[in-house]
């Protein structure tokens, strides 16, 4: 990278030179940390493992309390994955309103026509706004007993 700054003769150079050394400075620490921390390592990303199965299941739980017409659990998650990858991108927070017109797109086929507008905000409620609302509380509530003390 350095190497083609150099070439086309990018303006401040030294501090570009400067910036990307501190990168890659922190990234090998991190990859240090992580080598010396392996049982860390792995229980974080278990940790995520599970947390994403979890985020991808709620539309197929959605789908059996809306007892509808069971579809494979594997097609609900992976259709769940798409709607995540297709607006995970989007800066916006929580890519609200896009999230949820993809999710009524994607899974127009599985859900009713008459089911698809409360399932979209059932596991949207269920997937976001639910967390939000909980992090709100619990934020509140520790702010109310650190001014307590």
């Amino acid at each position: 990278m350095i190497k083609v700054l150099q070439y086309f003769k990018v303006k401040n150079f030294e501090a570009k030179k400067e910036k990307l050394n501190h990168t890659l400075d922190k990234y090998n620490g991190s990859a240090k940390y992580i080598r010396e921390h392996k049982n860390l390592f792995l229980k974080q990303f278990i940790c995520a493992i599970v947390q994403q199965t979890i985020y991808y299941s709620v539309p197929f739980c959605v789908l059996y309390a809306l007892n509808l017409p069971k579809q494979g659990y594997f097609k609900m998650v992976g259709l769940q994955s798409i709607v995540f990858g297709t607006t995970s991108g989007i800066p916006s927070p929580g890519a609200v309103g896009v999230s949820e017109g993809a999710f009524v797109s994607i899974f127009k086929p599985i859900f009713t026509e008459e089911c698809i507008n409360g399932a979209m905000l059932l596991g949207r409620g269920i997937s976001f706004y639910l967390p939000v609302v909980l992090c709100s509380i619990i934020t509140i509530y520790c702010f109310i007993k650190k001014e307590e003390k």
